[in-house]
């Protein structure tokens, strides 16, 4: 019996510097504009640590793997090598479907990961995740 899962679909956007793919992927994954998150943490480039932290606050519901096996259908935060900075790391958004199959949302707007582009060889620290949470308010 094949169990088909229910997987949403996420908005793809751009980063709006070279420095904002996290931004980017907190966006989508919120399914907010990318100048909202940017707006609330600034557009300076965000530690892993911090996103850990950024996750939380956001109250999104997520897991990080410490193997770097994607086994279960959904939604992951991938750091993967840049494609346009040397020995630079990028993060991206990959949604495994219930087949094994790859589907990419890559904030970059210059050199990018596609769906069925062999180019993605490698990633770490995977996070998997559940779309939704929200933006927490300013005060």
């Amino acid at each position: 019996m094949k169990i088909e899962l229910d997987i949403p679909e996420l908005h793809h956007q751009f980063q709006p510097n070279g420095v904002t793919c996290v931004h980017a992927c907190l966006a989508m994954a919120l399914s907010v504009p990318v100048d909202d998150v940017i707006s609330k943490y600034g557009d300076s480039s965000i530690t892993l640590e911090d996103f850990y932290l950024l996750l939380g606050e956001c109250r999104l519901i997520y897991t990080p793997l410490f193997n770097n096996t994607l086994f279960i259908p959904g939604w992951y935060f991938l750091s993967v090598p840049s494609l346009n900075i040397v020995g630079g790391m990028h993060k991206i958004l990959v949604r495994l479907d219930d087949s094994c199959e790859f589907h990419i949302l890559d904030p970059s707007p210059k050199r990018s990961y596609s769906s069925g582009d062999y180019k993605l060889l490698s990633w770490s620290n995977p996070i998997y995740f559940i779309p939704g949470g929200r933006l927490p308010l300013s005060y």
